[in-house]
């Protein structure tokens, strides 16, 4: 049998026959510090809440024309009732639901109205309001109006 002798290093190691390679002065090993990173930022990933909802804070109108509302279909969205319930929707005095939206339009179009006039409280999320819009584009050849706050506050 071939046995290399038993040799110690500087720091009196065994080392069975292998050089040691010796460290640089300036190196310094990373690999802990990536670890910890991408732990963090897994950490961070998992528990953080995504917002889906986006506040707009709507500016009062310095400029705008004015809607006959005799020709206009008025849709008009309310703030829920209950924090984190449904936007109301007010179509002709009366609370209706997001389906009727394209039907009610479409009776009304038949009797000349062409103009949608949508009006919504500054606490309606905005994605509601673009799904009422998207809801009420179903209907062809129909110019849509936002109701603003007036700037000088009548």
């Amino acid at each position: 049998m071939n046995r290399r002798p038993l040799s110690f290093g500087d720091d009196l190691t065994a080392t069975w026959g292998k050089k040691r390679r010796k460290e640089a002065a300036g190196e310094l090993d990373i690999t802990p510090m990536i670890d910890v990173t991408f732990l963090l930022l897994i950490f961070f990933m998992v528990t953080s809440t995504m917002s889906s909802q986006q506040q707009v804070d709507v500016p009062p109108a310095r400029n705008g024309v004015n809607v006959d509302q005799a020709s206009a279909i008025l849709i008009v969205i309310q703030s829920p009732r209950v924090s984190g319930g449904k936007p109301i929707i007010i179509l002709e005095g009366e609370e209706r639901r997001l389906a009727d939206i394209a039907g009610f339009i479409r009776e009304q179009n038949a009797t000349g109205k062409t103009n949608v006039v949508v009006r919504a409280g500054r606490e309606v999320p905005h994605g509601f309001v673009r799904r009422v819009i998207q809801e009420a584009n179903l209907i062809d050849e129909l110019e849509f109006s936002f109701g603003v706050e007036d700037q000088r506050g009548s």
